[in-house]
């Protein structure tokens, strides 16, 4: 019998104050866990919770002194004194692969949200386009028609299923259970250049854009800002490497080749 696990380990005793989660788990562009990573060491977040289970991949990491480490994912905390609550962010190394397993770790996810007694869900993710986008635009979806109202008027773009017709893995999955738990929950996706070698900081400062107008914290953007502008030129590499794989292409059809098979 193949059962699926979920181990959570507590660092420490949680004390919790009307704590709002933060999904920030890899996916197009590693958009979402950009930014949960940037919250983190921006704010210096407190790790409280790890979490392993058999549904993430079949590997273990080699860290740099030689050992090895088992997939994971991660809570950390943050205590907004102004705003009298906690933020908890959850980063992870892997999502699962098979949608099964997905449904299983959302699912309980969602149970120790609710054990912590989460107030509040947001999800992130990358929305991968062919070509690199100009303005990075966040659409944003909602369990709660007042929470879509708000997020328009805090600049992201919710057209219905006009440009979003789907949100994929735990981006997703959170919000459909958190629904279900009656737990308030948005998501924002930012648009970005869907390809292997690209890393999405600029759709992530988006995301974190509007993350803090919604949630009323600040963040100091200065370290997110050199990376977008390192990215730029590493874009320009890509595309250039691209083009040139294309144009060799073509010139294989240019040549009187004939090909049987």
């Amino acid at each position: 019998m193949n059962e699926m696990s979920f181990k959570v380990i507590k660092h420490e005793k949680i004390k919790l104050l009307n704590p709002v989660l933060i999904e920030a788990l890899p996916g197009i562009a590693n958009v979402a866990r950009i930014a949960g990573d940037y919250i983190i060491d921006t704010l210096k977040a407190k790790k409280i919770i790890t979490i392993y289970s058999n549904t993430f991949p079949n590997s273990v990491f080699i860290n740099k002194f030689s050992l090895i480490e088992l997939p994971k994912m991660e809570v950390y905390q943050w205590r907004d004194e102004k705003n009298k609550r906690d933020l908890l962010i959850l980063v992870g190394d892997a999502q699962p692969v098979k949608e099964k397993d997905s449904y299983f770790i959302s699912k309980k996810i969602i149970e120790l949200a609710k054990e912590l007694r989460v107030k509040q869900i947001i999800t992130m993710g990358g929305i991968g386009l062919k070509v690199i986008p100009e303005k990075n635009v966040v659409h944003g979806a909602a369990t709660e028609e007042s929470l879509v109202k708000k997020l328009e008027s805090l600049g992201a773009v919710c057209d219905g299923n006009k440009t979003v017709g789907l949100i994929f893995g735990a981006a997703g999955l959170l919000m459909a259970y958190a629904k279900f738990e009656k737990i308030p929950s948005v998501s924002l996706l930012a648009e970005t250049f869907a390809h292997p070698q690209h890393l999405g900081f600029k759709a992530s400062k988006n995301i974190l854009e509007i993350l803090c107008d919604y949630l009323d914290f600040e963040l100091d953007f200065t370290k997110l800002n050199k990376e977008i502008a390192k990215i730029k030129k590493r874009e320009k590499a890509i595309i250039d490497e691209d083009l040139k794989k294309t144009m060799e292409f073509q010139n294989l059809f240019k040549k009187d080749t004939r090909y049987i098979g």
